[in-house]
């Protein structure tokens, strides 16, 4: 029983059905929730109006940030499956490359080098060429996850738009995620020695830092340039603020034995969350209650005829962006907040469709199969 008063208490293992479970649809609820965030200020502008959420946290958490911290702890519960399945780290950061990089580069070159010298104003001459804010340098930049420097704008592509000069806005946290699948294996090196105090301790130095961030703006490195990459002064204050969600998901997959699941557990984190807004705490607390509710919604309910359509997430995350600058830049005038949305929303899905069967689906069938990587790990 979900819902009944006698529900026995179950171990995340216990309830846990890898092929049978409601994190696709979890994920492609949040990438619907980001498009329907980012249509306010693309479609207005920034400052004139935020999403739902903003208006009913009194502006402390927009739509868009619960679904980002959302996404953390998803992929950090199933990164960390992941990492312990593979059968090398080699394998592991196969497998991982595989998932992100080719959806990843059609997107971005699609945007370069096929709509953009459509709609730019410039000749072509100007736009191919090697002058700052190029193509090249967008794809490049962004491939490479701007370990090599930052490019959010391509020459004058949507210059005159509310939101002016982001070609792709969501691909910020691509970074701080990626960032995060290297540093995992670190940290579950140590815990399979059986150090688990110093994954534990990790995680708790990083809450501790993401609330000194969000209440005093603390930045202990103050490292300047992009040569620090996540850790820049630039970065530090998204990628502090993320990391404890992608630790919180990966503690609760590897101590999945011990943790309880339960529906008056469930509804504390609800009734928690609800006083944190009340009070103006919920960027405090989010990171204690958002893991727990998640992954007791996602293990609990079983869904598994959706996975069979496809995974269809990612493609909305990265294709979204440009997709809603595109419809701004073409027909602001005829839309309204919401004909603009479900515009989108149907744009969005219909190109993460095709780029699901085309490219992500066919990319991951080369993925390698695991059988535990957990001692390798320990004689490491």
């Amino acid at each position: 029983m979900i819902f009944g008063g006698n529900e026995r208490l179950s171990t995340i293992e216990e309830l846990y059905d890898k092929r049978n479970n409601s994190f696709d649809v979890i994920r492609f609820i949040f990438s619907v929730l980001v498009i329907y965030s980012h249509s306010f200020i693309l479609f207005r502008g920034p400052g004139n109006g935020g999403d739902m959420f903003e208006l009913i946290t009194q502006n402390q958490l927009s739509g868009g940030s619960l679904a980002v911290k959302s996404f953390f702890i998803v992929s950090g519960f199933l990164i960390m499956q992941s990492l312990v399945g593979s059968q090398s780290l080699t394998h592991y950061f196969k497998n991982r490359a595989l998932r992100i990089f080719p959806a990843f580069f059609v997107s971005l070159f699609v945007m370069s080098f096929i709509v953009g010298p459509l709609i730019t104003n410039l000749e072509w001459a100007d736009y191919f060429s090697s002058k700052p804010n190029s193509p090249y340098s967008f794809v490049l930049k962004n491939i490479l996850m701007n370990i090599n420097g930052y490019a959010w704008t391509i020459r004058d592509l949507f210059s005159n738009v509310p939101f002016p000069s982001s070609v792709n806005g969501s691909l910020w946290t691509l970074k701080h995620e990626f960032a995060m699948y290297l540093i995992l294996p670190i940290l579950g090196y140590f815990f399979f020695l059986r150090f688990k105090s110093i994954f534990m301790l990790a995680t708790g130095i990083t809450v501790l830092l993401s609330f000194l961030n969000i209440k005093k703006n603390y930045n202990p490195l103050n490292l300047k340039g992009d040569i620090y990459w996540v850790l820049s002064s630039s970065e530090y204050n998204s990628f502090i603020q993320l990391a404890p969600y992608f630790l919180v998901g990966s503690l609760l997959y590897l101590y999945k034995k011990e943790i309880f699941l339960n529906f008056k557990f469930f509804l504390l984190t609800v009734i928690i969350a609800f006083l944190s807004v009340i009070a103006g705490v919920i960027n405090y607390t989010l990171i204690f209650v958002l893991p727990y509710a998640l992954i007791y919604v996602a293990v609990n309910f079983k869904f598994s005829k959706f996975r069979k359509y496809g995974d269809f997430s990612y493609g909305m995350y990265i294709y979204a962006f440009p997709i809603q600058q595109l419809v701004v830049y073409f027909w602001h005038d005829d839309l309204n907040i919401t004909t603009y949305f479900l515009v989108n929303f149907l744009l969005t899905f219909i190109v993460s469709f095709l780029s699901w069967h085309l490219i992500e689906k066919r990319a991951l069938n080369l993925k390698v199969g695991g059988i535990k990587l957990k001692n390798e790990l320990a004689k490491m």
